[in-house]
């Protein structure tokens, strides 16, 4: 593989990556509230004063203590990707620019395909990827 697919291909991870952290971030306090047997609003919040002693109540304890230890590494681990998403981003439609600037060919293709990849970054890129370079290297 080349520079530009592994930059589009790295792009697309980092963007997708904390999606898939923010949807697990919200669906862990559901998740455990079943293991529980609590409402979700719950899952999280158990302080064992409300619940009869016993392994049930250190159960519940656990599980709230997992839950809002892995709420706490989603969000961070989603601010991260986030946060590396953007200069990856840039790098990205940089190299794909610049394969653009340097491909041989006549009219106004060259300024529609930079204005598509800047405009839409990673769409951009993914079309430039499975059509655009098609169309540069025939040309």
């Amino acid at each position: 593989m080349d520079l530009v697919k592994w930059a589009i291909i790295l792009s697309v991870f980092f963007l997708i990556a904390p999606v898939i952290c923010i949807v697990i971030y919200i669906l862990t306090p559901l998740l455990l509230s079943l293991l529980m047997g609590a409402n979700g609003a719950d899952a999280c919040n158990y302080d064992g004063a409300s619940a009869a002693s016993g392994s049930s109540s250190n159960l519940q304890g656990a599980l709230s203590n997992l839950c809002n230890t892995a709420k706490s590494f989603l969000g961070i681990t989603a601010m991260l990707m986030i946060v590396l998403a953007s200069p990856l981003l840039f790098l990205s439609n940089a190299v794909v620019s610049f394969e653009i600037f340097q491909a041989k060919t006549k009219g106004d293709t060259k300024v529609v395909w930079l204005a598509i990849l800047w405009a839409l970054p990673v769409i951009g890129g993914l079309a430039y990827l499975f059509k655009g370079r098609k169309n540069f290297k025939a040309a």
